[in-house]
């Protein structure tokens, strides 16, 4: 009997930008730099392209929606910004901002129809660093994190 795909959904919803700065060195100068030092991190991370599509998650972000638990889950991820936040000026011309994320993920089994755990939601605090290559580099501070889950 075939076995079903487990797959780990989440949703990284920009709410608002709380700050921009000027030490944009903290992550590394290269995007290489910033993805290595985002590998190595034990802060959740990952990096979008240009587009806002999410293009690689670290190990630390894997575990934190549940991919490290049995490490049979792929994770899929969405990026996207909450409407009073308008993209153009937020994103823009910054090079590295301060912001504050809702991410919310929930597993899911492609096989059972009831398959579906709880969703789990956690607000945090994120650095963001634009890549060379118009993408962003993100950083989760999950100890400054408000967790709500699972929720209905």
């Amino acid at each position: 009997m075939p076995r079903g795909m487990n797959i780990v959904g989440s949703c990284v919803i920009l709410e608002c930008l709380t700050d921009t700065w000027v030490d944009l060195g903290s992550l590394g100068r290269t995007d290489k730099e910033k993805r290595v030092n985002l590998e190595k991190d034990a802060s959740p991370g990952f990096i979008s392209d240009g587009y806002g599509r999410v293009t690689w998650t670290n190990e630390a972000y894997r575990k934190m929606v549940g991919q490290g638990e049995g490490g049979d889950h792929e994770v899929l991820v969405w990026l996207a910004i909450k409407e009073k936040v308008p993209a153009t000026v937020t994103l823009a011309g910054r090079q590295a901002f301060t912001c504050r994320v809702r991410v919310r993920y929930q597993k899911y089994n492609t096989f059972e129809v009831d398959g579906k755990e709880k969703c789990s939601i956690i607000t945090a605090p994120c650095d963001v660093w634009r890549m060379d290559t118009g993408g962003f580099a993100w950083r989760l501070d999950v100890k400054a994190a408000l967790c709500l889950g699972p929720v209905n």
